[in-house]
């Protein structure tokens, strides 16, 4: 990270205003947005819907997935609360019967303290997809 840029920049809502330090396009990608980053480095951050992004994840991750069973002969996944509902897509076609899950370990990280069964549960939301 840029040391102009600040890690207090990282939690507030990008500005469209001369004296912010992110920019942002009128562009329109995928029913979300582009914004560019003014800085030197000048990086395009992808802003997407949450139907794009769970999209796009799952593409990712089942690249890194098949890479890294390739090479390593296993994939090795840590979730944590909040983001497991994006990796929904992994389930379905055509990553469902693509990706091989016998290879894969997950970790649960930050588990809630609630039952398994509990609506709640992270362990209940991985398991039932």
């Amino acid at each position: 990270m840029s040391p102009q840029l600040g890690q207090k920049y990282l939690y507030n809502p990008l500005r469209h205003n001369v004296s912010s330090p992110i920019q942002v396009k009128s562009k329109r990608i995928h029913a979300a947005g582009l914004v560019k980053a003014s800085m030197n480095n000048n990086k395009d951050v992808h802003v997407l819907s949450k139907e794009h992004l769970a999209v796009s994840l799952a593409k990712y991750v089942s690249e890194l997935s098949e890479k890294y069973i390739r090479e390593k002969g296993r994939f090795t996944v840590v979730l944590s609360p909040g983001p497991v509902k994006y990796l929904r897509k992994l389930v379905e076609s055509p990553y469902r019967e693509s990706i091989d899950w016998s290879k894969w370990h997950i970790f649960l990280v930050d588990e809630r303290v609630v039952p398994k069964t509990n609506v709640d549960s992270n362990y209940k939301l991985a398991n039932d997809g």
